[in-house]
């Protein structure tokens, strides 16, 4: 099968759902499809506003990956956030139910350059799938390309429901546009059930709909615990936060509860403004910024920590947890999004309300403290990893739904 991915970004462009997608394009890959992936050629989130003007064509392994510019906001961050909240806005109030306002709109998130011109001069291919409906501007012109070719189409949407179903976080990936989009798809893949009954609450029924999960590959080289504490002058026992470090994704929220606790937390991540702002006005011993480290030193960090946290509502999944559980580490999260879908409190992780501070550090303490527990919790991860997070799983069950559609047995 001839398989066209529509992804708003893409490796190296860090972040969970960028290696979803690729992961999943080189299982499918190994399965014998044909994998070309159409993005951006963002390699940040601030290039969806600064913009980035290279457009080429690359191989990554099996897969064809073609890379078009982002045209920037000229007002920068601040733009694309009042333009976004402009179009919440427009939907809440259902002024543009019946007219093109909303998905012309869409066309800022990200502004692809020339996306519907490379998607004409693409074979007509035997499946349409795109990902990421909060981006939603790759994943709307790949359904309207698929409709122009009579093809199936199928929605990954990494949706983001946070501590509230119908909160502001979900509001951003259910406009009446995306809610029309992901309805009309011929099928809706997501990563846990929790996506599932979200979108019920929201009245979107696909045709068809399926949790499918995801995975981790086997781990790379990574230099040993003595080594990525001598490289980055760590103390002997430590929390890691991987992830953007910005509010949403808890990152305000670990650092206030790293020094309430009174223990180190090790962040690895993109700084956005807030997280910026945040940390200039309250520097401490306990808040340790290392911004990007490498895939192996990533691993190396988790391998030496003594947890990791991820206290987020933004989180559709968190890979990162899977990545945690690979090394027998304790997690501790928030009890909101994707997360709880992965973690269950007290067996395989201790869950937290979204941005109680006072639980968080409590919960830091626990870990931190009682090694029998962290050890624990860690094992029962590592099994939770082993039993229902494949790779080779996962692409074999989105392979079926490919044949269903497409009427290949």
């Amino acid at each position: 099968m001839r398989i066209l991915f529509l992804t708003p970004a893409y490796p190296p462009a860090p972040g969970g759902g960028e290696r979803y997608t690729r992961e999943l394009a080189q299982h499918l890959a190994s399965l014998g499809c044909e994998i070309t992936v159409l993005t951006s050629s963002a390699r940040g989130d601030a290039d969806f506003w600064r913009g980035r003007l290279d457009t080429y064509h690359e191989r990554d392994g099996a897969i064809s990956v073609q890379r078009l510019v982002v045209q920037p906001f000229p007002l920068g961050r601040r733009e694309l956030l009042a333009w976004r909240k402009l179009m919440v806005v427009l939907s809440t109030l259902k002024i543009a139910d019946s007219s093109p306002i909303l998905p012309r709109m869409a066309r800022r998130f990200p502004r692809i350059i020339g996306l519907e011109s490379a998607l004409a001069a693409q074979p007509r291919p035997d499946l349409v799938h795109g990902f990421n409906a909060s981006w939603e501007y790759p994943m709307l012109a790949g359904w309207a390309a698929a409709r122009r070719w009579g093809v199936p189409f199928v929605a990954t949407p990494f949706a983001h429901f946070g501590a509230n179903p119908r909160g502001r976080m979900a509001r951003n990936t259910f406009m009446q546009h995306q809610q029309q989009m992901l309805a009309a798809a011929d099928a809706v893949l997501t990563l846990t059930d929790v996506e599932i009954t979200g979108m019920a609450a929201w009245g979107i029924r696909p045709k068809i709909i399926k949790s499918i999960g995801g995975g981790i590959d086997p781990l790379p080289n990574f230099i040993g615990v003595d080594a990525i504490r001598q490289k980055y002058a760590l103390p002997e026992r430590f929390g890691l936060f991987i992830g953007r470090l910005n509010r949403d994704k808890g990152a305000i929220d670990a650092a206030n509860a790293a020094v309430a606790a009174n223990l180190p937390i090790v962040f690895v991540g993109s700084q956005m403004p807030d997280f910026a702002k945040f940390y200039a006005a309250n520097p401490h011993p306990n808040i340790q910024l290392l911004n990007f480290v490498s895939e192996s030193d990533k691993h190396a960090l988790l391998n030496a920590c003594t947890f990791l946290t991820l206290p987020s509502h933004s989180e559709s999944f968190g890979i990162v947890i899977l990545e945690a559980w690979a090394h027998g580490k304790a997690v501790v999260a928030a009890d909101a999004g994707g997360i709880p879908a992965l973690v269950t409190d007290g067996q395989n992780g201790l869950l937290v309300p979204y941005s109680n501070l006072t639980q968080l550090a409590d919960a830091f303490r626990r870990v931190y403290t009682d090694e029998n527990l962290a050890q624990r919790l860690g094992n029962e991860g590592r099994a939770t990893l082993a039993s229902r997070f494949n790779w080779q799983q996962v692409a074999r069950d989105v392979f079926e739904v490919y044949q269903g559609l497409v009427g290949i047995v």
